[in-house]
């Protein structure tokens, strides 16, 4: 990928809608993580086929909203980021921590790698951060509702 991709999350929080958060993707310095993260948000790949299972974020909750700081998700096979499924097989190792937290930052695994930006939807972001807390529990379930790459 030579271009840093955009994906989308529509959030709800107890099922009621928080927002849609728009999120650049590193694909320049986390490329194979950005591929797995847009072949699940597109199903550009036949993940069903080489599985067994559907692989989607769709109903994957945020396990951890440390206030202004970290939102990870998108375990979706634990819920709580220790273990998950990717288009590599069931885990593929870690490529760097290049990106450090210098603004609210997603991760989409259990190790603190940053994974995008948030571009648009602040707004969303701050609706999960009231839910948040200094040592990442949430107080109400943030769940990922509906998810795709922006064209």
């Amino acid at each position: 990928m030579a271009f840093n991709p955009r994906v989308f999350l529509e959030i709800s929080i107890d099922g009621r809608c928080a927002g849609i958060i728009e999120i650049e993707l590193f694909a320049n310095t986390i490329p194979y993580i950005v591929e797995n993260l847009c072949a699940i948000c597109t199903s550009y790949k036949d993940i069903r086929r080489l599985l067994g299972m559907p692989l989607h974020y769709k109903g994957s909750t945020f396990f951890r909203v440390t206030k202004g700081y970290i939102y990870q998700g998108g375990d979706i096979t634990a819920k709580n980021g220790i273990s998950d499924k990717s288009i590599y097989n069931d885990t593929f190792n870690d490529e760097n921590f290049i990106k450090k937290h210098t603004s609210p930052s997603v991760c989409f695994n259990g190790n603190d790698i940053i994974t995008g930006h948030i571009v648009e939807g602040m707004d969303g972001v701050k609706t999960i951060n009231k839910v948040g807390s200094d040592f990442g529990r949430t107080s109400n379930e943030v769940v990922i509702v509906d998810y795709g790459q922006v064209s």
